[in-house]
């Protein structure tokens, strides 16, 4: 007999148009919100925010640091902002800050910790029977040694834009409060290069705001 396959094209079609107008319209809003733009951040500056954001115990030990205003690309100071004002507001949806944020920027990708930094630790983290939510405590000591790399990496490079920046200063028109910040900065670099843990005693010398008491 005649074959009936004919499935209803035009019925299926009409169905899912419904929803187009509903679609186009979320996507209008969200491309009406102006993405915090992520790119030409250094490595270390990436990173920082992709360790903060995965874990409470990291985001607390950079809040401790009052290493922000070190922070020389402004679109990671923007996400790490809104991160503190989330935590501060709501701390109970700290954990859930990469999602809040997500949305936010233009690459969303960056605010998670490259594959190839958690590969063994996913192994780990199956073997303890953990998921990526909990780090076990050898997954935490490597993300620790990580974390204050990137600490350092970021002081070096605020303290090296800022030599550079009043050293044209002095050029341009000498002070003694001038010389004064340089030597200040040029003992930051030194202490810094000494023990690169010493955090609190490089941002007291160039004298950072203090952020946990705003």
């Amino acid at each position: 007999g005649p074959k009936k396959d004919s499935p209803p094209i035009v019925k299926a079609r009409e169905d899912t148009s419904k929803n187009v107008p509903k679609d186009k319209e979320l996507s209008l809003v969200e491309e009406e919100i102006e993405k915090i733009k992520l790119g030409g951040a250094s490595k270390a500056e990436i990173l920082l925010m992709a360790l903060i954001l995965k874990s409470r115990s990291h985001f607390l030990a950079f809040l401790k640091s009052n290493i922000l205003e070190m922070i020389l690309h402004e679109g990671v100071k923007k996400v790490l902002e809104r991160a503190i004002s989330v935590y501060r507001q709501a701390p109970e949806k700290s954990d859930k800050l990469m999602g809040l944020l997500a949305s936010y920027v233009d690459q969303p990708d960056l605010l998670f910790v490259p594959a190839i930094l958690l590969i063994n630790k996913k192994a780990e983290q199956r073997a303890v029977g953990g998921d990526e939510g909990v780090m076990n405590e050898k997954t935490s000591d490597s993300e620790i040694k990580l974390l204050q790399d990137c600490l350092k990496r970021i002081q070096e490079q605020y303290i090296q834009q800022q030599i550079l920046q009043i050293s044209k200063d002095i050029k341009r028109d000498p002070s003694s409060e001038k010389l004064e910040q340089l030597m200040a900065l040029q003992r930051a670099k030194l202490l810094l290069r000494q023990d690169p843990k010493n955090i609190s005693a490089v941002t007291d010398e160039i004298e950072t705001e203090d952020l946990l008491e705003n």
